[in-house]
């Protein structure tokens, strides 16, 4: 999860070292967030990082293994 976010950092800086010398700081933003290197990919990776720890957070076969004999 840190990773992704670590991702959309630097695609995010990458886009708005690219079109920030041509625009305002306003202006190179918005072009940024939807620049050649998109934003949201490495977001995308967060969010299914999120859905997994979700997934299983109280999942009963990640407790203490017990063999229960017959």
């Amino acid at each position: 999860m840190l990773g992704s976010l670590l991702g959309m950092y630097f695609h995010l800086r990458g886009n708005y070292e690219f079109v920030s010398a041509k625009m305002t700081s306003i202006e190179g933003f918005l072009k940024a967030i939807t620049g050649a290197a998109p934003l949201l990919a490495p977001g995308l990776m967060a969010t299914m990082a999120l859905f997994g720890l979700v997934a299983t957070y109280y999942h009963p076969g990640l407790g203490k293994c017990k063999i229960e004999s017959a």
